[in-house]
């Protein structure tokens, strides 16, 4: 996993989805590299794309943002972005905003 500002980004692929592992801190400083480990190579033939945040311990509203983001383009090319939902002080910041209503959330990475 790199981190080399604060958020570990550790990508693999299992079957016709693609994991994105989350670890650390998701603030403004780390969503350019999440933005780019998300358009690489190989993301956008994934149908579907699953973000881990287990091991998340903090997210600011530019990760939110990136996130929905992320989820709003997937939708947008036919794909699906399902969230891992993260311990609760990750989790809280997408139940006060509301954003946990507009993202396909579990509490376990699917399978295939």
């Amino acid at each position: 996993m790199d981190g080399t500002d604060g958020l570990a980004i550790e990508v693999s692929e299992a079957g016709s989805l693609r994991l994105f592992r989350l670890a650390g801190e998701f603030d403004m400083a780390a969503v350019d590299r999440f933005e780019r480990s998300l358009s690489a190579d190989g993301t956008s033939r994934s149908p579907k794309v699953v973000l881990d945040m287990r091991e998340l311990t903090f997210i600011d509203s530019s990760g939110l943002r990136a996130v929905v983001m992320a989820d709003q383009r997937r939708r947008a090319d036919g794909g699906r972005l399902i969230v891992v939902r993260g311990p609760a002080r990750v989790n809280e910041v997408f139940e006060v905003t509301g954003v946990a209503r507009h993202l396909e959330l579990v509490d376990e990475p699917p399978a295939d």
